[in-house]
C-alpha cells in the first residue's frame, strides 16, 4: 500500500564541512588539469564519488519519513508542559540514521532533538520539555525533520506544516491560609442571614407585605400579635465570581497588574472548586454558568487565558447587577474601585493582583 505523506518543503544546505570540502575538490582539480598527473585525477574522482555518495545516503535517509506532535491537554504559563515528537519510518528496508527533528511555536524554532537510528516501518518518539511565559492562545506550526549522514557535507531535509493551538491556562498558585479562612468565615455569615431557605433563621414580628404563608400560628396566639418565621438562605455553597475586565488605562504598569489581577481570580476559583463549591463566573466578555468539579475548573481557566482588556460600558455594567448572582454569594475582583454601595457581593476586591498573590492579603471593601 502507498504511503501519503502531508505536503511538505524540501531542504537543502552546504555545510561548514561541505565547504571546506568543495573547496578542496576546486583545488585538486585545478592542480590536476595543470599537472596533467593521472593520480591526482583518480584523487580528484574519488573526492567526487565521495560527495555525490553522500549526498544519496543522505537523500535516501531522510525519504519516507513523517514526523507527529502529540500536545498535553492542559498547559500552564510558566509551567514546563512535555511535547511528544513521534518520528515515523515508512521505508520497507533502509533506516534512518542520525535524524534532527525541529518544532515550531509562534514561527520561532525550538530545541532541536536528536534521533540517533529509526528501523523500517518503526516509529520512534522523543520528548522535549517547553515552557511558555503568560496565558493565552499559541500555535505551534512546522515541523522540520534533517540529517546530515553519513558525512556531514550536505544537510536535507523537510519542513511539514502542521498548526496545531493549545490554550495556556493562567498560572494557579497557593493562596495564604489565613486569607482563605477570613473569606470562607465571611461567606459563612453572608450564608446565615435571612433569606429564602429551609432552615430557621429566627422569629419577628409581622410587618406589612409579609408572605401569610410564613406567619407561626402557633407564637402568633401565645403573642400579642402575629410572628414570622424567618428562614436562613439555603447552604448551596453557591459563589458567583464576578471579574471586571475593565481597563481606563493601557500602559504597561496597568498591564502587568491586569495580568495579576487575572492569576488571583484563577487561583480563587480554584480554590472554591476544590472547597466543593458551585462556582460561577462572570466577566464583561462573557459568562461561565454555574459548574462544580474540574470541568467547571477548567471551563473557568479557558475563559481567564483568553481574556482581554475592555472599555467599561453601560451595557457590561450590568455584571454588577444582583440578579446576575442568581442567589449565590458574589465576589468581586476589579482593578479599581468600584462606585456606590455594593451590599450583594460578599467580598469586593479592588486591588493589584501582584500583592493578592504573592501576599494574598487584598484591600478589601468587604460588604455583607
Amino acid at each position: 500500500m502507498r504511503i501519503r505523506l502531508p505536503k511538505r518543503t524540501f531542504l537543502f544546505r552546504i555545510t561548514r564541512e561541505g565547504r571546506v570540502f568543495f573547496l578542496l575538490i576546486v583545488v585538486v582539480g585545478i592542480v590536476a588539469f595543470a599537472k596533467g598527473i593521472n593520480l591526482i585525477f583518480f584523487v580528484l574522482a574519488t573526492m567526487i564519488c565521495f560527495a555525490l555518495l553522500s549526498s544519496i545516503i543522505s537523500t535516501t535517509s531522510i525519504n519516507k519519513l513523517s514526523l507527529a506532535r502529540v500536545l498535553p491537554t492542559h498547559v500552564f504559563a510558566e509551567r514546563p508542559f512535555p511535547v511528544e515528537l513521534i518520528l515515523t519510518n515508512h521505508k520497507r528496508l533502509v533506516p534512518a540514521i542520525s535524524v534532527v527533528v525541529h518544532d515550531t511555536c509562534e514561527r520561532r524554532k525550538l530545541e532541536p532533538k536528536y534521533v540517533v537510528k529509526v528501523p523500517p516501518r518503526t516509529s520512534v518518539s522523543t520528548t522535549y520539555q517547553h515552557v511558555i511565559d503568560r496565558r493565552g492562545e499559541y500555535e505551534f506550526g512546522e515541523l522540520v525533520i534533517s540529517t546530515s549522514f553519513p558525512l556531514g557535507f550536505f544537510a536535507r531535509g523537510f519542513a511539514t506544516k502542521r498548526p496545531e493551538t493549545v490554550i495556556v491556562y493562567p498560572k494557579v498558585v497557593p493562596l495564604n491560609p489565613n486569607f482563605l479562612a477570613n473569606v470562607l468565615s465571611d461567606i459563612e455569615g453572608q450564608l446565615n442571614r435571612p433569606g429564602i431557605g429551609t432552615e430557621v433563621f429566627g422569629f419577628r414580628k409581622y410587618q406589612h407585605g409579609d408572605d401569610r404563608r410564613f406567619i407561626n400560628w402557633k407564637l402568633s396566639a401565645k403573642t400579642d400579635g402575629l410572628v414570622v418565621t424567618q428562614f436562613s438562605q439555603d447552604q448551596h455553597l453557591q459563589v458567583t465570581l464576578v471579574f471586571d475586565n475593565a481597563l481606563t488605562q493601557r500602559d504597561e504598569r496597568s498591564l502587568e497588574q491586569f495580568e495579576e489581577l487575572v492569576t488571583f481570580a484563577a487561583s480563587l476559583g480554584s480554590f472554591f472548586v476544590e472547597k466543593g463549591f458551585k462556582v460561577q463566573m462572570l466577566t464583561r466578555t462573557g459568562t461561565v454558568p454555574f459548574g462544580e468539579g474540574n470541568k467547571q475548573l477548567l471551563r473557568m481557566l479557558t475563559h481567564l487565558a483568553l481574556i482581554e482588556p475592555v472599555e467599561a460600558t453601560d451595557e457590561t455594567d450590568e455584571i454588577y447587577s444582583p440578579t446576575k448572582l442568581s442567589n449565590s454569594i458574589g465576589i468581586l475582583i476589579a482593578q479599581e474601585p468600584v462606585e456606590g454601595p455594593l451590599p450583594h457581593f460578599a467580598h469586593t476586591f479592588h486591588t493589584a493582583g501582584k500583592q493578592a498573590v504573592e501576599q494574598p492579603a487584598p484591600t478589601l471593601a468587604g460588604r455583607r
